[in-house]
């Protein structure tokens, strides 16, 4: 189901779905409409991102003291069998962990950028966010597989498939797909979108990486010039200079950067999301086919390697 409300205050978005990427908006209308995005969904961003790290934080103590407990249990009774179980039920329980907790997060960031009827609200956030955890699970393992399958055996495919398929957490939620239909609908957006969304983009992530950078560098000039001169210094003095130049404005200016950059280019991609989504508001494609197939091809290379480096190993 889509919402069809699931939007912001933004300039008239009426488009005729039959056009094509050259009639695709001018990038100074979607950087008008991304930063009165940002600027309405700020506080829900903001508060999503750390209230959901702290949430992620407190259940990675949890797990941990949970799995250090279950081996230090096994290694405790001196029995090999038990001990191993241990050990495994412990990386099977942090590997569950780490799935249901990304995908409850991914979840969680994207709509707090979407915003819409839906997903005004924190509670409203927050409530919804773990239901949509299996859609994102299934999709973000299918993804997975294609993409490191495609890079065992080559990596530019992998590269490429991580690019068209940008958008498939805005199609899970926003229209309620998942697995391959939400990767082949993602596909076809990018597609859709041709070489301007493509271009779009990389001028966009390359800009905000470069203000990041210069003003990280001007930083950094300082902290070189201390580490240079510190060899006359003691460890202890050494340690709390380079670390007070941690903390100098022009590197916390770049760390607020970084994080109010990621908040803005989540709400480019939306808008991107948006606009494709109005221009081709259907779409039935099987373009992943040939991506699985590669995929496959791809691990089994991969098996082989380790097959053979591992018999080479045990002679």
């Amino acid at each position: 189901m889509t919402d069809n409300n699931n939007t912001v205050k933004t300039p008239n978005r009426q488009v005729d779905a039959t056009q094509n990427d050259d009639n695709f908006s001018s990038l100074s209308t979607l950087l008008s409409k991304s930063f009165e995005r940002f600027k309405t969904r700020f506080i829900p961003m903001i508060v999503a991102s750390f209230v959901g790290w702290a949430v992620v934080l407190l259940s990675l103590g949890v797990v941990v003291i949970i799995t250090v407990a279950l081996i230090g249990a096994g290694i405790a009774t001196k029995n090999p069998t038990f001990t191993m179980l241990a050990i495994v039920i412990g990386i099977i329980l942090f590997i569950l962990w780490s799935i249901t907790v990304a995908s409850w997060y991914t979840a969680l960031f994207s709509m707090s950028v979407m915003g819409g009827k839906r997903f005004e609200t924190i509670g409203q956030i927050f409530s919804k966010s773990i239901s949509y955890i299996p859609s994102i699970i299934a999709t973000s393992l299918v993804l997975g597989f294609i993409v490191w399958g495609n890079f065992f055996l080559f990596m530019i495919p992998a590269i490429i498939v991580s690019f068209l398929a940008v958008f498939w957490v805005f199609v899970v939620i926003d229209e309620n797909k998942k697995g391959l239909d939400a990767i082949n609908r993602a596909i076809d957006l990018f597609i859709k979108g041709g070489w301007t969304l493509f271009g779009y983009m990389l001028v966009v992530a390359f800009a905000g990486q470069i203000l990041i950078s210069i003003i990280g560098q001007l930083g950094g000039v300082r902290t070189s010039h201390i580490d240079m001169n510190s060899s006359g210094m003691t460890f202890e003095e050494a340690l709390k200079t380079m670390g007070n130049s941690m903390f100098t404005p022009y590197v916390l200016i770049a760390q607020l950067l970084t994080l109010l950059w990621g908040l803005f280019y989540r709400s480019f991609l939306y808008e991107l999301y948006l606009e494709l989504k109005t221009r081709l508001p259907e779409s039935h494609g099987q373009r992943t086919r040939g991506w699985i197939i590669s995929a496959i091809f791809g691990f089994l290379i991969f098996a082989y390697l380790v097959f053979i480096i591992f018999t080479k190993l045990m002679k």
